[in-house]
């Protein structure tokens, strides 16, 4: 194999781990802050505190509601305009609407973890 490639290669495996690693690391910190939220929301609400802001030297602690939606899919636009025009207007509409949107193409190098 070309000594280039070859290097490239093992650094891109070098790369990919430590990826892999970080990722790992940043799902269990992730899922810990989670927890602590969902205490903390717990214990707020449950001593009538939900309007308190906590500050820490770095960091605004607060209680919020957000709202979320649904995700915009194509089933989901589908059931919508099916409600609201004829039917058969419906699917090439829609056709239209995910045919007619911009498509990009990038050149990209794939990568696969094995098992080990």
């Amino acid at each position: 194999m070309n000594k280039d490639i070859e290097f490239i290669i093992k650094k891109l495996d070098s790369n990919q781990k430590d990826l892999d690693n970080l990722k790992e690391k940043l799902k269990i910190l992730t899922e810990n802050k989670n927890s602590l939220e969902n205490d903390l929301i717990n214990i707020l609400e449950n001593n009538n505190l939900i309007d308190t802001s906590i500050k820490t030297n770095t960091y605004e602690f607060t209680y919020n509601k957000q709202n979320t939606y649904e995700s915009f899919s194509k089933n989901f636009l589908e059931n919508k305009l099916k409600e609201i025009l004829k039917q058969n207007d419906v699917s090439n509409i829609i056709e239209q609407l995910y045919n007619s949107r911009e498509k990009r193409e990038k050149i990209i190098i794939k990568t696969k973890k094995l098992k080990t």
